[in-house]
C-alpha cells in the first residue's frame, strides 16, 4: 500500500517513532534483548502510534492515548535493509542501534508485539532499498551482492534471515509477520511469487527452529484475496503459515478496483461484513487483522480520480462491528492504524504527493486530538 511511503517520510523526522525502519544487529552489544509477555488467549488489540505532527510532543501523546487503550504494541519496519551488514552479521548504524533501543523502551510490560517486517520495497515488487549509514533517508545503491538480485537467492535469503531474526531477539514478539502485504506481489507480478515463496519457506524454517512458539505468517490485501486468482496462487504459502493476516481498509475500494481487485459491496455494513465472512470460508487458520482504519471525512483523489468515502458514523458502525466479528471468531489480534488524525502534519509538508490524503481521518481522534464517536465502541474492546 502507498501510506509507507508516507510512513517513511514521518519516521525520518525522530527515530523514537516506532512505524517503519531497519532491524539492528544480534551482536550490538547496547541493544536490549529482554523477553516480552506471553501469549494469551484473549484477544489482543493496538494501534502503530502513527504521530498527527511533526513534534516530539505528539509521538508522546500518541502513546499517552493508545498505551491505556491497548494490549498489543504493533511494530512496522518497512523502510530499508541494511543487506551487507545483515548478511555479514556486522554491527548496523548507530542510527538504527538508537531507533531501536528507543522504541523497545516505548513498550509496556503489559502488552505483547506484533511486529511487522518486509523484504520488498514499497510497491511490494522490488527487493527493500539499501540502508545507508546516516539514517533513513540515505538509501545507498545495493551492494554487488544484491544488485539485480531475486528474492530467492541465497545472498538475499540469508541476510533476509539474519535481519529477522535480530528483530526477533530484540523485541520478543509474541506474533511475527515477515511479508507485510506480499498479496501485492501475487497481484501486481505473479511471476515472481515462486521466489518470494522460497524465501518464505526458508526464513520460516529457520526462525521456527530457533523460537518454536513464536507466531509467524505474512499479510494480504483483503480486498486482494478477493481476487480467485491471487486466492489460488498464495493459499498453499499461507497453509504453512501460522495464521493468517489482514490489511483491511473498507472505505477504499475504488482504489483496490484500480488495482484489479474485485469491488467491495456498495452497501453498509456490508462492505466489510462480507469480505470479513469470505476470509472464514477460505482458510481454517487464525485470524488477525495486521491493520485497519476507517476514514470520518469523505476524501477524493483529483489526479487519480479515486473517491474515500466516511464519515463518523460509519466510522463507529466499523469499530462495533469489528470489536463484535472478532470476539466471535476467536481473531488472535486486531490494529487499528492511524490514531489520529495527521492534518497537522500534513500542513506541514508543503507540495505532499497526493495520495498522503487516504488516511489522514482515519483517526479514533479528530485532528485537536478530541475522540471521535468510535472511540467510546474502541474502548469497548476489553468487556
Amino acid at each position: 500500500m502507498l501510506k509507507y511511503f508516507l510512513i517513511a517520510l514521518i519516521t525520518a523526522i525522530s527515530p523514537v517513532l516506532l512505524i517503519g525502519g531497519c532491524s539492528t544487529t544480534s551482536n550490538n552489544s547496547d541493544i536490549s534483548d529482554s523477553p516480552g509477555p506471553d501469549v494469551t488467549n484473549k484477544i489482543l488489540y493496538g494501534f502503530t502510534p502513527f504521530p498527527y505532527d511533526l513534534t516530539l510532543e505528539a509521538i508522546d501523546t500518541v502513546h499517552d492515548i493508545i498505551l491505556p487503550n491497548s494490549n498489543l504494541y504493533a511494530i512496522h519496519y518497512d523502510r530499508c535493509i541494511p543487506w551487507l551488514e545483515a548478511l555479514n552479521d556486522s554491527p548496523f548504524p548507530q542510527w538504527i542501534v538508537d531507533d531501536w533501543n528507543d522504541t523497545k523502551a516505548r513498550i509496556p510490560d503489559s502488552h505483547s508485539v506484533y511486529l511487522a517486517i518486509a523484504p520488498t520495497a514499497n510497491d511490494r515488487i522490488s527487493l527493500a532499498p539499501n540502508c545507508g549509514p546516516d539514517g533513513e533517508d540515505d538509501i545507498q545503491p545495493f551492494p554487488e551482492e544484491f544488485d539485480n538480485a531475486r528474492f530467492n537467492d541465497d545472498a538475499v535469503k540469508q541476510a533476509y534471515l539474519n535481519y529477522v531474526l535480530r528483530a526477533v531477539r530484540h523485541y520478543d514478539p509474541a506474533y511475527l509477520n515477515i511479508g507485510i502485504e506480499i498479496s501485492e506481489m501475487s497481484l501486481a507480478a505473479p511471476g515472481q511469487w515462486s521466489d518470494f515463496e522460497e524465501l518464505y519457506d526458508f526464513v520460516f524454517n529457520a526462525v521456527k527452529a530457533q523460537h518454536p512458539d513464536l507466531q509467524i505468517s505474512v499479510s494480504f490485501v483483503l480486498q486482494s484475496l478477493l481476487l480467485d486468482r491471487v486466492a489460488n496462487q498464495v493459499k498453499p504459502l499461507l497453509d504453512k503459515s501460522d495464521y493468517i493476516g489482514l490489511s483491511f481498509y473498507p472505505y477504499g475500494s475504488e482504489f483496490g478496483e484500480v488495482q484489479g481487485t474485485p469491488a467491495l459491496p456498495d452497501q453498509i455494513p456490508a462492505q466489510w461484513r462480507d469480505p470479513l465472512d469470505f476470509v472464514l470460508s477460505y482458510t481454517n487458520k487464525p485470524i488477525a487483522i495486521t491493520e485497519t482504519g476507517y476514514t470520518t471525512k469523505d476524501i477524493f483523489l483529483e489526479e487519480a480520480a479515486i473517491n474515500f468515502p466516511g464519515d463518523e458514523e460509519t466510522q463507529t458502525m466499523y469499530v462495533r462491528d469489528l470489536i463484535q466479528i472478532a470476539k466471535n471468531n476467536n481473531y488472535l489480534f486486531v490494529v487499528w492504524f492511524v490514531p489520529v488524525d495527521y492534518e497537522r502534519l500534513l500542513d506541514k509538508l508543503d507540495g505532499h504527493p497526493e495520495f498522503f490524503l487516504i488516511w489522514r481521518n482515519a483517526g479514533l481522534y479528530d485532528e485537536n486530538v478530541k475522540p471521535k464517536p468510535a472511540w467510546e465502541e474502541w474502548k469497548k474492546f476489553n468487556e
